[in-house]
């Protein structure tokens, strides 16, 4: 499943689909805070350890506290030099968990009619707590046809090996620094490693305001 490239586009792009589709289940990649024994498939104990917590802390908020925890774009919309992405949950930037680029905390967009502007930065909107807003370099085409892409890699190339999360923060897709700002400072009950959610690899249709 993982393919040439030692990355989980793929499938994990599928699973995504699968997810988007049927509430009851939920993405966890395991890629942010994990280490991996020799390989890239197999992690160390610490990291099993670590992902079981996480899963135990979404299903109590499934099936006991009615919740829904996977975080997930439900919308965007661009006009001008900016782009606004809307989630199900409030969102935050994650301060020090993961190490990133300038690479908008995950967040991407493609004119599949042209060409892609660049991202300059990404904010949070201080009207509402579960929207990004996009600032571009320049503005967007009037006659762009714009997707609007979270943790899903290289924006310009939709290449395999520059898909997903996989690979070191240099290289092989982008992670996503976005999470939930509601989910709270869990922490796991063994280690005391921060238990959050993050938004989930995904591409959305973008409309013109």
């Amino acid at each position: 499943a993982r393919g040439t490239f030692a990355e989980p586009a793929y499938s994990a792009l599928a699973q995504v689909e699968f997810a988007a589709e049927h509430a009851d289940v939920h993405l966890l990649p395991p890629d942010y805070f994990t280490d991996f024994e020799i390989d890239t498939v197999h992690m160390k104990a610490p990291e099993y350890q670590w992902c079981g917590q996480l899963w135990g802390e979404v299903i109590a908020d499934w099936m006991i506290r009615g919740q829904d925890a996977a975080l997930m774009m439900t919308g965007a919309s661009w006009a001008g030099s900016t782009m606004r992405l809307t989630f199900n949950h409030p969102v935050a930037f994650d301060p020090h968990n993961i190490v990133l680029g300038a690479n908008a905390c995950g967040a991407g967009h493609a004119n599949t009619n042209g060409a892609t502007r660049t991202i300059s930065r990404a904010r949070l909107d201080p009207a509402a707590d579960d929207v990004v807003i996009l600032d571009m370099s320049s503005a967007i085409p009037t006659d762009a046809v714009e997707v609007a892409r979270m943790a899903y890699g290289n924006q310009t190339s939709p290449a395999a090996q520059t898909m997903g999360w996989g690979g070191a923060p240099s290289g092989g897709g982008q992670r996503s620094t976005i999470r939930r700002a509601d989910w709270g400072e869990r922490f796991g009950v063994i280690d005391g490693r921060p238990l959050m959610i993050f938004a989930a690899i995904q591409q959305i249709p973008a409309t013109k305001e």
